[in-house]
């Protein structure tokens, strides 16, 4: 548990920074910095400098307090790649995003409505992750349908056929060339076979992960609900728990994420 303990304490660490210098560095608040100096600076009004600085302070304040704006700029330091852009899924997995981001706002709508100030701020804490969470699903989503199509241009029955009828050749070819040459097909076409067989069983697994996700952010949900309404007996185990949910989905969906990557590496031509 410490090294899970010390791992948000890194991230948060990490986001605060990243937010921190998105705030600093808004052209805006540069502005309202640069037009201070140089006013105070070729007139006499040197206490105009300390009025922008105030300024500049007071937007860098308001900038760390948006929330929205921080999480988007978050997202898109850590997970360039994570667009969560919908018009790029289609069928079922655009109903499988479309689910996960609802259930995501829904998530966040119960902690931002929260009226007790420490149970909220410990709650906006514990699902500091969900965000993490959807854009996997986004990924897994995004991917998986791409594999899905790649295999609907796939015969597994017609490739099994083919490789009988090379296997059958070898076995009847009396030229040693000839047989090492059906050999060699032999062996690509028994190669294309397999690799079609893992990449439909890949994809069964990730959907049935992707499936797992919805639940877990039911389940997400519902703990939220509970520790809004003090049905637990712990503040701080009940939203470790939370944490410790999300981190775990979040690590499951990273890792098959990377098994996606790794079924799929040299295998589609």
């Amino acid at each position: 548990m410490k090294d899970f303990e010390q791992q948000q304490k890194e991230g948060r660490d990490r986001k605060l920074r990243v937010m921190l210098l998105y705030a600093l560095t808004r052209p805006i608040g540069g502005f309202i910095l640069a037009i201070s100096i140089i006013i105070s600076v070729f007139t006499s009004f040197w206490w105009f400098f300390l009025i922008g600085l105030a300024f500049y302070g007071y937007f860098v304040w308001a900038s760390l307090n948006d929330a929205e704006a921080n999480r988007q700029v978050v997202n898109q330091s850590f997970y360039p790649e994570q667009s969560n852009d919908l018009g790029r899924l289609r069928d079922d997995y655009r109903g499988i995003m479309q689910q996960a981001l609802a259930k995501r706002k829904e998530i966040e709508q119960e902690v931002a409505n929260t009226g007790s100030t420490p149970i909220r701020s410990s709650l906006t804490s514990a699902i500091d992750g969900v965000d993490e969470l959807t854009d996997h699903v986004y990924t897994i989503c995004y991917k998986a349908q791409s594999l899905e199509g790649y295999l609907r241009n796939i015969n597994p029955a017609a490739l099994g056929n083919e490789a009988a009828m090379i296997r059958a050749r070898v076995a009847q070819s009396n030229d040693e060339f000839q047989r090492q040459q059906y050999e060699e097909a032999l062996k690509a076409k028994e190669n294309q076979l397999t690799n079609t067989q893992e990449m439909q069983q890949a994809l069964m697994r990730w959907q049935a992960q992707l499936t797992n996700a919805l639940t877990a952010l039911d389940a997400i949900h519902s703990n939220v609900l509970k520790i809004k309404s003090a049905e637990v007996r712990s503040l701080s185990s009940a939203t470790d728990q939370v944490s410790y949910d999300i981190k775990q989905q979040v690590d499951t969906l990273r890792n098959i994420a990377n098994a996606y990557d790794s079924v799929l590496s040299g295998k589609i031509s």
